[in-house]
């Protein structure tokens, strides 16, 4: 006896253990905090023994790492409150509903991922001056996020795909 995809996942998410679906659905966000934690770790150890720019490019880091963290942010918010709602619309059985429901939260990740990219991108300076920089950690810091805003919409898309 066959049963259809859709209907073993049903099975499985109302016959599960509630530890082991939390497990399940809480681990890519999980995984995308460690990974975040460890690519600011290898930053932070290449460049601090990096010797023209040290402790300065250790400073840049430490600035710049608020933008990394609202990234992440608002990729788990779209992630996760898109699944939760994807979730349950098919629990009521809504697929229409569901389907929208998936491509509006697709639609504000692209949204939200391009607009961060732009304002950081442009408001780069007085954001990092916001965030504490000084002149002499300025130049560092925004040479650091000139190089990590182009590809945080790369990142942003996958936080929102991993939840």
């Amino acid at each position: 006896m066959n049963i259809p995809a859709e209907k073993q996942q049903t099975l499985r998410l109302r016959e599960s253990p509630i530890s082991q679906l939390l497990f399940r659905f809480s681990f890519p966000a999980i995984m995308a905090m460690l990974v975040l934690a460890l690519y600011n770790m290898v930053d932070r150890i290449f460049i601090g023994n990096y010797p023209p720019t040290g402790a300065n490019g250790l400073a840049a880091i430490a600035v710049s790492f608020p933008f990394l963290l609202v990234l992440l942010a608002f990729g788990l918010l779209i992630g996760v409150g898109g699944a939760t709602l994807y979730s349950l619309r098919m629990g009521e059985r809504k697929h229409e509903e569901a389907e929208r429901t998936l491509g509006n939260a697709s639609f504000a990740a692209l949204a939200i991922a391009v607009l961060y990219v732009a304002v950081t991108w442009i408001f780069t300076e007085p954001l990092l001056r916001l965030c504490g920089a000084d002149t002499t950690v300025m130049p560092y810091a925004v040479d650091y996020m000139k190089i990590i805003i182009p590809f945080s919409f790369f990142s942003f898309r996958h936080l929102f795909t991993t939840t």
